[in-house]
């Protein structure tokens, strides 16, 4: 019976906030879609950092194959 009786309260209570709060409004579409730029942006910077982890690991590949070839000249 308490059960019942707190889980009325609580629909009560939200209703009661919903119909007397001027402030809350419905949410429009750009408010649904606010989210979306972000995660956009999210996979964007993941995009680049893989790329760029890509081009250091040539570079460093490059670079140190390169320097295998380098021949001391103080055997």
């Amino acid at each position: 019976m308490l059960h019942l009786y707190v889980t009325l309260q609580v629909a009560q209570t939200i209703l009661f906030d919903r119909l007397t709060d001027p402030t809350r409004r419905e949410r429009t579409e750009t408010d649904r879609e606010a989210g979306g730029i972000t995660l956009e942006f999210v996979s964007l910077a993941v995009g680049v950092l893989v790329v760029a982890g890509i081009v250091i690991a040539v570079v460093t590949q490059y670079a140190e194959s390169e320097s295998a070839k380098i021949i001391s000249p103080n055997p």
